[in-house]
């Protein structure tokens, strides 16, 4: 796998580092490049990282495109690699088991330090994630790999099919990162509750040209779709749904106030988000359903009625 941060002059770029040989922190930049490349396709970075290493590791001689991605992509994973380099680099593995890393001249940090920095490398490096994502979304035509990526194309065949429209029922900050971490939840909700209970109906509602009546329908079944969707994360543990909103448990370890879900309040919060999904879809029923007008008498009334006028 070539690498595309290749040295400490371009690390330096994009994070503030002191004396640090490369050497000791290329084995962290190899994980982070592996890891941004699970979220925007290996593909990618393969293609960008091979015309890189062809215009000889020089920003100025790659295409404007090219350099507008490069940009993008090594911010979270330079700061990803400085985050795991900082757990490992004050501790030494050898025949004699594991050891701290010290001198007479260099002392560990003390422990505030040592949280403050890790959490600093840690926001930027998934606030970068989401940024790269949002320009590869926002430059569909001119990074094509990564919109042809499987879950691209198969995103446009479900009702919810993005971060904004998710957001839209229910709130994720329009963050890709929890959306795309939803996705297997969204489709096994879509197909084994929402479709089932469209029929025939789903085709119609995925066309352009909807009636008021179909645009209501929509939003209700919509709206059924983002609670059956979260239901089956908390059921999964993909996600926790706290004070502080939506969160990953796959990525417990980069959110420092996380607290441990009971699962007394999952349940609760399972059984709450399928009674919503019960209620929209009640809902999207009878916004489906025809209203019969009451038929004209085209008389007025006559024998012993009493009329009130």
């Amino acid at each position: 796998m070539k690498l595309l941060i290749h040295d400490t002059d371009l690390l330096r770029e994009y994070v503030t580092i002191g004396d640090l040989h490369y050497s000791s922190i290329a084995p962290h930049l190899r994980q982070a490049q592996l890891f941004v490349g699970r979220f925007v396709g290996w593909g990618l970075i393969d293609t960008l990282a091979t015309a890189f290493k062809q215009a000889s590791h020089t920003k100025s001689d790659l295409s404007e495109a090219n350099q507008q991605l490069l940009d993008y992509v090594c911010v979270p994973i330079a700061n990803m690699a400085l985050l795991t380099y900082a757990k490992a680099v004050n501790v030494n593995i050898g025949d004699f088991g594991v050891s701290r890393n010290t001198t007479d001249t260099a002392k560990d940090a003390f422990e505030w330090q040592f949280k403050d920095v890790t959490a600093q490398y840690r926001q930027l490096a998934w606030d970068g994630l989401e940024q790269l994502l949002q320009f590869l979304e926002s430059n569909i035509a001119t990074y094509s790999e990564y919109g042809n990526g499987m879950h691209f194309r198969e995103a446009s065949k479900y009702l919810i099919h993005s971060a904004q429209l998710f957001s839209e029922y229910f709130f994720i900050r329009e963050s890709r990162l929890i959306f795309w971490s939803l996705w297997p939840s969204l489709k096994t909700a879509e197909k084994t509750i929402i479709r089932p209970a469209l029929g025939d109906n789903w085709a119609a509602l995925q066309g352009n040209d909807l009636s008021v009546s179909q645009e209501l329908q929509l939003d209700m079944i919509r709206r059924a779709l983002a609670y059956a969707t979260m239901a089956q994360a908390l059921e999964d543990r993909i996600v926790d749904v706290n004070e502080q909103g939506v969160q990953v448990l796959g990525w417990a370890d980069t959110v420092e106030y996380r607290t441990e879900a009971s699962d007394e309040r999952i349940t609760r919060a399972i059984a709450s988000h399928r009674s919503k999904t019960k209620q929209f879809i009640e809902l999207y029923k009878k916004a489906a359903t025809p209203t019969t007008p009451d038929a004209p008498t085209g008389h007025r009334p006559t024998g012993d009625a009493i009329v009130f006028f």
